[in-house]
């Protein structure tokens, strides 16, 4: 048995992947499988991955033979694994060098089923504005923290999207297999719909009282303009590709949808997750918080297309939720003096902004602000951005020459504790005496 199982799940990307698969197989650790699961992709993609199997034993390829679901192809790489803890690679992302041996290492040291990392944001060649080519990723403190699952989860019920970037999402953590059965004897599959990432973030809380997040950044999000990531281009396309190989109505029970924002998913996520396990998610979904939410996603693609028949549609939500237009106007205005200040003015403001940059976390993966568990330390949070790097792979060795100076000693690892989301006020009053 392998101790890590690399699961990479891809349709249709060869170019994306022939640079992601180059970073699992360059890896110092050497205990693991690489599974790629192509989607019955009618580009090259076969021919990429056995041109790496040539060089590298530890690759194994794996094709359902049919098109499938997003959900459905996570689900299908997920029933080949055979290793003991499992990490997932998608095709446009990326690995450090040293990302499996030093993840390896805190796993050996303490006993763990959720092991969660911070992640950097690449943006690759195709990208068409100033973005592309760019790197991004935060300092950190490289503390590990025990985090109790649910205030997590209270904060996702109301959209505060302050907590993406510690969430389990498979994308950034590495998960125990026992863990995820566990799952999968109480829902029968683990990816259950519409999203395979949030999927397993509702799992995992669920199931595991708390969880351990390690406050280094050992993953790359890469977004392009042909993956998910890039949602904003093309956006309503690939939202109808995406539902369509699901055959169902993925926002059944939600009020108030909005078919091509994510945030209406989302909601069905909590929705869903409600019914599995109530022991769990014992809380209501904030029903206003959400509809800030579609405004603060919605203004996002204004740059690209016409949005304005979907404001008129929130428009109407709103009124019909809060018995007047209040709430809308007092967004839109607040929207407008931002743009016209090119900033987000005043403490209000800031909390818009901090909305507007999390409704991006499942279309450009690209985390920005969020380090409570850093700051709680005494950790200043800055930010090492990039230009005119040529690929992601290079954005890697950006990224390992960063862990080898900031990664701790294993050794000197002690899991800090958080049992709310308070916990900088609470480190402060303990501070204090």
């Amino acid at each position: 048995m392998p101790f890590f199982s690399v699961l990479m799940p891809t349709r249709n990307r060869a170019t994306l992947l022939r640079s992601s698969l180059l970073t699992a197989v360059d890896q110092k650790f050497q205990d693991y499988e690489i599974i790629v699961s192509d989607n019955n992709s009618t580009d090259d993609t076969k021919a990429v991955i056995e041109h790496f199997m040539k060089s590298s034993n530890k690759i194994r390829y794996v094709n359902p033979g049919r098109d499938l679901s997003m959900c459905d192809n996570w689900e299908y790489v997920l029933s080949q694994a055979r290793g003991r803890y499992l990490v997932y690679l998608c095709d446009d992302d990326a690995f450090t060098l040293d990302s499996l041996s030093y993840i390896h290492d805190v796993l050996s040291r303490f006993e763990m089923n959720v092991l969660v990392w911070r992640s950097g944001g690449y943006n690759h060649p195709d990208i068409p504005d100033q973005r592309r080519l760019s790197f991004t990723y935060n300092y950190s403190s490289g503390e590990l923290f025990e985090v109790a699952s649910a205030p997590v989860i209270e904060a996702l019920c109301r959209f505060d999207w302050s907590v993406n970037g510690i969430v389990p999402k498979m994308l950034n953590c590495a998960v125990a297999k026992e863990a995820i059965d566990a799952c999968e004897r109480r829902t029968g599959i683990f990816f259950v719909p519409p999203f395979p990432d949030f999927a397993s973030v509702g799992q995992l809380l669920s199931t595991n009282r708390s969880y351990h997040f390690i406050d280094l950044p050992l993953y790359i999000n890469g977004a392009s303009k042909v993956s998910n990531a890039g949602i904003h281009f093309n956006r309503k396309q690939k939202h109808e590709e995406y539902v369509s190989l699901f055959g169902r109505d993925l926002l059944a029970g939600v009020p108030y949808r909005m078919s091509y924002l994510v945030n209406s998913y989302f909601y069905a996520t909590w929705l869903l997750f409600q019914r599995i396990y109530p022991e769990a998610f014992t809380g209501g979904i904030d029903t206003e918080a959400y509809l800030k939410s579609l405004f603060i996603e919605l203004t996002m693609f204004e740059d690209y297309e016409d949005v304005s028949a979907e404001f008129d549609q929130l428009s109407a939500y709103m009124r019909d939720f809060s018995g007047s237009g209040e709430m809308f106007e007092r967004l839109w205005q607040e929207h407008q003096r931002a743009k016209e200040n090119g900033s987000e003015p005043g403490r209000k403001a800031g909390s818009v902004r901090r909305l507007k940059s999390m409704a991006w976390a499942f279309a450009e993966k690209n985390e920005r602000a969020f380090n409570f568990l850093a700051r709680a330390r005494g950790h200043k949070l800055h930010a090492s951005s990039h230009k005119n790097v040529p690929s992601i792979g290079a954005a890697a060795d950006i990224l390992s020459g960063y862990l080898a100076r900031q990664a701790r000693p294993v050794a000197e690892l002690s899991p800090i504790q958080v049992a709310s989301l308070n916990f900088l006020q609470e480190q402060q009053q303990v501070a204090r005496g």
